[in-house]
């Protein structure tokens, strides 16, 4: 019993010599880092908390722009079709409101190949005095660049052409196809349009 009650008091003091050394030590650690381990320190009891610390990282929510409505496509009019007075085809309102022109047409072997015969809603072909063939070429919905060449008037022509009372085109024609012209050629059969008078209209290739 005698030797533990004296190490008692040994124990106790080298315990508190350990103490200072460590403390010795750890003081002059903190001497020869500098300031910057003191600072560090200092900021590590203030640093924010982890909520704190997740709210500056967390970047602010940008605003969402509203999706804009797509454009309905603009529905393409679908034009209105009616029957062709001449074919019975069908075209637009403004095609088939054309005037019907009847056009003269030269058939010799020296007036070929024609102009305009594969515009024509009607074609009538039949032989003049002497054997002469002649067309006579109707333009309803189409209207060629050119027509041609154009020969003189007959009088069964204009009887034809007056069943749409049709402009009728020609270059002179015989007596009685000008008689009648004269007389009934303001539209009440057909509409004159002779070379003689309206010239401007026609030119020689």
């Amino acid at each position: 019993m005698f030797d533990s009650m004296r190490r008692r008091p040994l124990l106790g003091a080298l315990g508190v010599a350990a103490a200072i050394a460590v403390l010795v030590v750890f003081i002059t650690w903190i001497a020869t880092s500098g300031p910057s381990v003191a600072h560090g320190l200092a900021d590590a009891s203030t640093a924010p908390g982890p909520a704190t610390i997740g709210s500056a990282l967390t970047p602010s929510p940008s605003p969402t722009p509203s999706p804009s409505p797509s454009p309905s496509p603009t529905p393409i009019p679908t034009p209105i079709l009616v029957p062709a007075p001449l074919t019975g085809r069908l075209v637009t309102e403004a095609e088939a409101q054309k005037h019907p022109i009847a056009v003269m047409i030269d058939d010799l072997d020296a007036a070929r190949p024609q102009s305009g015969l594969n515009a024509a809603s009607v074609v009538w072909q039949a032989p003049a005095e002497g054997g002469i063939p002649r067309y006579m070429l109707i333009f309803g919905e189409q209207t060629p660049k050119a027509v041609g060449p154009v020969r003189s008037a007959r009088y069964y022509y204009i009887a034809w052409a007056a069943e749409w009372r049709a402009l009728y085109v020609h270059a002179g024609g015989s007596p009685q196809a000008q008689a009648t012209l004269a007389a009934k050629g303001d539209g009440q059969l057909v509409y004159n349009a002779d070379e003689f008078r309206w010239g401007p209209f026609f030119h020689r290739i």
